[in-house]
């Protein structure tokens, strides 16, 4: 419908002035058709400037958690920081006792107001006359790894380095201020362990940029997180229980990670799954049972991303069960049931689904569709030591591999 737009600006903003920045958006930019209807979510707008600061509610209160902020003043400005709003938001946090939010409105403002981008580097120079907190150069550091783990999810290498690199700048020099600051050495172990696992080149051009790219060393990092980490202690662990179950193969130590995730956290439902993977590698399949209907509840009821992701793990730990148990037809149906409806980020758990059914096939006796298995399953594996196994199995028979290690 065509809307009054003089009435509603009168209604909503009590003017029709041209000069109210949003009268004048409503009468000079706005679509002058109206729908009306149910609104679905499809996906946020995408900003190409200023990445790391463009955060949600959400992700700010993730990251707040993380940094273990309890109080936090909020400053909102749309104009450049001057010595006044400095000193009051400086007397208020210490009044407080409290952390401080810069909260700039980057949007529609007042006509000859100063440019967005200017105001940007103005905030940024301010917060050298804030108190010299080492968490501060943390968590600038830690938004850039928060670049980092969606080029991780993406698969995206090279801006994964570079992204990890430019946050490490910030996170080392905290580190250097503050020896004890363990918190430190879980974006710095996470970022090393994965740089260790990518091809000899980027590991050259992430030792420039001062990383290490030494596996033992990275887990070390993570594990001084884990223990003596303030409040990055829960993603140190979330990262050890991934590289543990997937990358090191060590299932004891992942059984004793997301144990303690489980525990702490027992309607984490991510967690729970990590825990019933590390049980199900060491087979300790009646433990495992008594999880099951817990399992279940993740993926019958919640948010719709959560059902889905708990859903195709659930189905994936299943399938593993049924391929150790000789049930080859069920773990095939399982794995289709995967590949057929796979929707999550992460893609390495559709990369299990093309191996295992590859090697329930050719137990099965049709060896020629589970090549075809393998070279699928290589698309999604290319880091992790099923895909030199696959690359084995695509030329040798399973029965011919020495030992039989990949039954």
């Amino acid at each position: 419908w065509k809307p009054d737009l003089e009435k509603e600006a009168k209604l909503i903003y009590g003017t029709k002035d041209l000069s109210h920045p949003a009268v004048r958006f409503l009468m000079q930019s706005s679509n002058h058709i109206y729908l009306g209807g149910s609104i679905k979510k499809i996906n946020m707008p995408n900003y190409y400037d200023y990445e790391k600061y463009r955060l949600s509610p959400n992700r700010l209160k993730n990251i707040f958690k993380k940094m273990g902020w309890k109080k936090i003043i909020a400053f909102q400005t749309r104009n450049p920081m001057h010595r006044a709003h400095v000193e009051m938001t400086l007397r208020a946090m210490k009044d407080v006792d409290a952390k401080l939010l810069i909260h700039p409105v980057v949007g529609l403002t007042k006509a000859g107001d100063i440019d967005y981008y200017t105001r940007i580097k103005c905030y940024e120079h301010v917060l050298k006359k804030y108190p010299d907190d080492q968490n501060y150069r943390l968590f600038l550091g830690s938004l850039y790894g928060l670049k980092a783990r969606i080029d991780l999810a993406q698969g995206k290498w090279m801006e994964l380095i570079f992204s990890g690199a430019r946050g490490f700048i910030f996170i080392d020099e905290a580190r250097k201020r503050e020896p004890e600051l363990h918190d430190v050495y879980m974006p710095i172990g996470t970022l090393e362990y994965f740089l260790c696992k990518t091809p000899e080149a980027l590991q050259v051009i992430g030792n420039i940029f001062g990383l290490q790219s030494d596996c033992e060393l990275a887990i070390e990092k993570l594990e001084t997180a884990s223990s003596k980490g303030r409040f990055s202690w829960v993603e140190s662990r979330n990262v050890l229980s991934y590289a543990y179950l997937y990358l090191e193969r060590d299932y004891d130590k992942a059984l004793e990670v997301t144990s303690s995730l489980a525990k702490e956290f027992p309607g984490h439902p991510f967690f729970a799954y990590l825990h019933a993977e590390a049980l199900v590698r060491l087979k300790k399949y009646e433990e495992y049972s008594s999880l099951e209907s817990r399992l279940k509840s993740f993926y019958e009821s919640g948010p719709q991303n959560q059902m889905t992701e708990c859903r195709d793990k659930h189905l994936y730990i299943q399938a593993m069960i049924d391929y150790d148990r000789g049930n080859y037809q069920k773990a095939i149906s399982r794995c289709d049931e995967i590949i057929e409806g796979y929707e999550i980020e992460f893609k390495w758990i559709l990369g299990y689904a093309y191996f295992i059914k590859g090697k329930s096939l050719e137990l099965s006796g049709d060896r020629a569709s589970a090549i075809v298995n393998y070279k699928s399953s290589i698309l999604y594996l290319e880091h992790y030591p099923e895909y030199k196994e696959a690359e084995i199995l695509i030329s040798t028979p399973i029965s011919e591999v020495a030992g039989s290690t990949l039954r």
